[in-house]
């Protein structure tokens, strides 16, 4: 049993534990980033805090459809990050965004972060759309093929259709503030 010698509330608890593991996630994702070439992570054209991954990156990832839920397929080294970082959200566009909401640490805030993979083809971008729920799911790659499939991890995420990322993101933003205020009312 922990014992909480800071004598903190359990929420201020569960909210530093949710920043530090954003912390770590973010960091694990820019180490990750280190093994390719620099131009490969660009900001998106509308906001800077919307990262979008290579054709090359990209390619890392795998995707199944079962049902309504879609599993991305995520090999060891990006699991190191996709792990760690609490999403929240994804949306898919003619990208595969995966969204991590604001957290506050300690006094700071810790920004929120979007992260598109690019999706290759016409027909996957259909497959996507035909899911409401994301997955992560472990898998090996060799030889280019899909050789094993692990063990699902992480929290299963709603998966948003939007012809823009930032459109789903500020009515998503304008629908958290209405509840904020709720809350404070």
């Amino acid at each position: 049993m922990e014992q909480n010698v800071l004598n903190i509330s359990p929420e201020k608890a569960e909210q530093i534990k949710k920043g530090a593991h954003q912390l770590i996630g973010y960091a694990q994702f820019l180490k990750w980033t280190t093994y390719f070439p620099a131009y490969t992570v660009s900001n998106n054209k509308d906001s800077t805090r919307i990262k979008e991954l290579s054709v090359h990156q990209s390619n890392h990832f795998s995707i199944a459809l079962n049902e309504d839920v879609l599993y991305l397929g995520v090999q060891k080294r990006e699991q190191s990050w996709l792990e760690i970082i609490p999403f929240s959200l994804s949306i898919i566009t003619d990208r595969l965004y995966l969204i991590v909401d604001s957290v506050q640490f300690l006094d700071k805030s810790i920004p929120n972060l979007g992260i598109g993979i690019f999706i290759d083809s016409k027909w996957k971008v259909e497959l996507i759309n035909q899911a409401n729920y994301l997955q992560f799911i472990e898998i090996e790659i060799k030889d280019g093929e899909v050789k094993n499939v692990g063990q699902e991890f992480g929290e299963k995420l709603e998966l948003i259709k939007s012809s823009s990322v930032l459109n789903a993101l500020n009515s998503r933003s304008a629908i958290q503030k209405k509840v904020n205020i709720g809350d404070i009312l």
